[in-house]
């Protein structure tokens, strides 16, 4: 109660500034937005891609560490349109009656305490997808499944120098969380960021391995050239 007290009190006292850039009286001004248009999409797995909406560099980088690491909750339904948008995008082929399980890619238990608005984005980005869906008079919908999670002993990092081991910690410390089987589901995985995919591929071989069907996978942002996991 106290902390969103202040928080408010905050945004009262000091005027919003742009997530990307610093400009004044905007949650994520109209020039850095438009850096989001850069929608991109590269093989993640076999017979998967995944679609992202920006590189992460520049303004991009800056509104998502901005989101991530200090809690700035306004981004939420920005970042939740744009996934969303993507999503739409993975599975505009589909028009029979499908349920849609999103399923957001899992951190780790220190950073998870960090970025419990991920899950508030991904209702979000249900939500909408419901609300395209009804607009649309299409007959798939679309639900959130907290399926995957870390174990304590695994750390989701953005650099690892040896990217073998990594690996093989992803393949072993990845849980199951749903209350009910995945045998079947239509999943679309997403993730914030998106280096070398390590953390989607084993996810996607995880889910897989308990008779999943990887639709899509999506993210708000991908490192592309980076020498980096995600």
């Amino acid at each position: 109660m106290i902390p969103s007290f202040l928080r408010m009190l905050s945004l009262i006292i000091c005027s919003r500034r742009c997530a990307g850039c610093g400009r004044k009286d905007a949650v994520l001004c109209n020039s850095c937005m438009q850096y989001f248009d850069d929608s991109y999409t590269r093989d993640i797995a076999p017979t998967l891609r995944v679609l992202s909406c920006a590189c992460y560099q520049g303004p991009v980088r800056q509104a998502i560490l901005s989101w991530k690491d200090h809690g700035d909750e306004e981004l939420d339904l920005l970042f939740a349109s744009l996934l969303a948008v993507r999503c739409v995008d993975a599975i505009e082929h589909y028009d029979e009656e499908v349920s849609w399980c999103i399923v957001p890619a899992p951190s780790s238990q220190s950073s998870l305490r960090r970025r419990a608005h991920m899950h508030n984005v991904a209702q979000l980005i249900s939500r909408m997808m419901n609300a395209y869906s009804r607009a649309y008079g299409l007959a798939w919908s679309a639900h959130v499944c907290d399926a995957v999670g870390m174990t304590p002993q695994v750390h989701k990092a953005v650099t690892a120098n040896d990217r073998h081991n990594r690996l093989h910690r992803l393949d072993k410390g990845l849980r199951l969380c749903a209350t009910h089987s995945m045998a079947h589901a239509q999943v679309i995985l997403i993730d914030d960021i998106v280096t070398t995919g390590s953390t989607m591929r084993a996810c996607i071989r995880f889910l897989r391995s308990h008779h999943a069907q990887i639709v899509a996978a999506c993210c708000l942002a991908d490192v592309r050239e980076q020498n980096a996991d995600a």
